[in-house]
C-alpha cells in the first residue's frame, strides 16, 4: 500500500507539473512513459485489493500472485520501451546494454510467473466461480492490456506493414470507457450492501434524482454525447451514494454512542479505504469532465483589447520583458479575467526564453474554480505595441481530478497507521468500504 501511495502521488505531481508548469494543454498526454506508469498503478490496485480481502483464500492468493508479476513485468517492460531505444523517445538513452538486459529479465520473469501458474493450476478452480470481484480483477488486467497495445502499437505496426502508427488521444479514451464502467459496476455492486430497508431505499433515490440533474448539467454544460453522459451519470450516483452512505453510518454511530456509557473509537483504517475509492470516483468525475469539454481557443489582443468566450472575458491590461540572472529573458503578458460581473482577475501568462541554449517555455496561468478552470497560455510575443498570441483553454471539473488524487493519497496514508484493535468504530461494516488493515 505505501509503494501504491507513493506511485499515485508520484503520477498525480507530474500531472500536475504538465498542467501548471509546462502548459501542454492538459494534465495527461497519453505518451509512452506516462502509460508505463499507469500499467503498474492499475495492476497494483489489484494487488493491494487481492490482499486486503484476505490471505487464507486461494483465489486471493493467486489474485495476488498474478497482480504482482504483472506489476514487475510491465515496470521492466515500460522501461525497456521507454528507455532503450526501440521506441523513439526524448526519454530514451543513447547507448549502452539497457535493452538487451531488460529482454532478458523480462523473459526470465515472465518464464518464472507462467511456470508457476502451471505449477499451481489446482488452486485457479476458483475461476470456474464468476462473481464481481474476479469480474473487476479480469477487467483491470484488460484494460491493461490494451494500453499496453497501444503503448507499443508504433512497434509492431512498424514491424508488420512497414509504417508506423500510434493510438489517437480518442482511441484511449473510448477503449477505456467500457472497461472503466464495468469497474464502477463492481465497486457499486461489491462495496455497498443493496438493503430493502426504509433508509437504504431512500439513499438510493436520493442518489438516482441527484444522477440524473448531474446528467442533464452536463449534456447543457460539457457534452450531448451518449457514452460520456452515460458514464457521468454513473459517477455521480456513485458518489451521492458514498457521500449519503457515510453520512447514514456516521448519524447512526453517533446515536448508538450517545446510548453507551463508554465511546465509540473511530476506525481510522476503514476511514482510509473510504477516502480511497471516494477520491478515485472524484478524480474520474474529473477526468470526464477534462476530456470531454475542453475547449481551445487561439486569440490574438493588443493591450487594451479584450475578447469574450463562453460568457468570460479578456482584456490585455500590460505587456513587459526583462532579464535574469541565468541569464534568461521574460516576456510577460497581464490579462484581466472577467466572469459573469465579478471583481476581475489578474493572470500573467509568460515565456522565458534560456539565451545560451535557446531553449522557449511557454508557462500559462491558470484560473481555478469548481466548475471550470480557465488556462492562458502565451504563444508568441508580438512586442509592447504589437498583438501578442494567446491560446485559451476551457477546462470543466479540473479541480476535482486534484481533489479526488489528494483524498486517495490521503486514505493510503490513514491506512498505514497502526491502531489498536477495536470491537467498536464509528465507520460501521455496514458502508462495506475495504479496509487495508492487513497492509503495510
Amino acid at each position: 500500500l505505501f509503494a501504491w501511495m507513493c506511485l499515485t502521488a508520484g503520477m498525480v505531481l507530474g500531472s500536475w507539473w504538465a498542467y501548471t508548469i509546462l502548459g501542454w494543454g492538459g494534465y495527461w498526454g497519453w505518451d509512452a512513459v506516462e502509460i508505463a506508469g499507469l500499467i503498474p498503478w492499475l495492476l497494483s490496485i489489484g494487488f493491494v485489493h487481492s490482499l486486503a480481502k484476505g490471505k487464507s483464500k486461494d483465489s486471493h492468493q493467486v489474485w495476488s500472485y498474478i497482480f504482482i508479476a504483472g506489476v514487475f513485468i510491465f515496470t521492466l517492460l515500460g522501461i525497456f520501451i521507454t528507455r532503450s531505444g526501440v521506441l523513439e523517445s526524448v526519454h530514451a538513452y543513447a547507448k549502452g546494454p539497457v535493452g538487451p538486459i531488460l529482454s532478458i529479465l523480462v523473459v526470465i520473469f515472465s518464464v518464472l510467473t507462467i511456470s508457476q501458474l502451471i505449477v499451481n493450476r489446482k488452486r485457479l478452480s476458483f475461476v470456474k466461480k464468476v462473481n464481481w470481484e474476479m469480474t473487476t480483477n479480469l477487467l483491470l488486467i484488460a484494460l491493461s492490456i490494451f494500453y499496453f497495445v497501444g503503448q507499443t502499437f508504433p512497434i509492431t505496426t512498424q514491424i508488420f506493414s512497414g509504417v508506423s502508427r500510434s493510438f489517437s488521444s480518442e482511441t484511449y479514451e473510448v477503449g477505456s470507457l467500457p472497461f472503466i464502467f464495468m469497474i464502477f459496476v463492481g465497486i457499486n455492486q461489491y462495496y455497498f450492501k443493496h438493503k430493502n430497508n426504509r433508509p437504504a431505499i431512500m439513499n438510493n433515490i436520493i442518489a438516482v434524482i441527484v444522477a440524473f440533474i448531474g446528467a442533464v448539467l452536463f449534456i447543457i454544460w460539457i457534452s450531448s454525447d451518449l457514452i460520456p453522459t452515460t458514464f457521468f451519470t454513473f459517477i455521480i450516483f456513485l458518489i451521492s451514494k458514498f457521500i449519503l452512505e457515510g453520512i447514514s453510518v456516521f448519524v447512526k454511530s453517533m446515536c448508538a454512542n450517545k446510548s453507551r456509557a463508554r465511546k465509540m473509537k473511530i476506525n481510522i483504517k476503514r476511514i482510509g479505504g473510504y477516502l480511497i475509492h471516494f477520491g478515485f470516483t472524484l478524480m474520474l468525475m474529473g477526468m470526464l469532465g477534462v476530456e470531454h469539454g475542453t475547449q481551445q481557443v487561439p486569440i490574438s489582443l493588443s493591450v487594451g483589447e479584450h475578447e469574450t468566450i463562453e460568457g468570460i472575458t479578456i482584456t490585455n491590461v500590460s505587456i513587459q520583458q526583462f532579464r535574469e540572472e541565468e541569464p534568461r529573458m521574460i516576456y510577460e503578458n497581464g490579462l484581466d479575467l472577467s466572469l459573469g460581473g465579478k471583481q476581475p482577475v489578474r493572470l500573467t501568462p509568460r515565456i522565458e526564453v534560456y539565451e545560451k541554449t535557446g531553449v522557449r517555455t511557454s508557462i500559462p496561468a491558470i484560473y481555478t474554480s469548481p466548475w471550470k478552470d480557465v488556462q492562458l497560455v502565451l504563444q508568441d510575443w508580438g512586442g509592447a505595441n504589437k498583438e501578442n498570441s494567446i491560446e485559451v483553454l476551457l477546462f470543466p471539473l479540473a479541480l476535482w481530478i486534484w481533489v479526488g488524487s489528494g483524498l486517495m493519497v490521503l486514505g493510503a496514508g490513514f491506512s498505514l497507521i497502526k491502531q489498536k484493535p477495536t470491537n467498536t468504530s464509528i465507520i460501521q461494516p455496514e458502508l462495506d468500504i475495504i479496509s487495508h488493515s492487513s497492509i503495510r
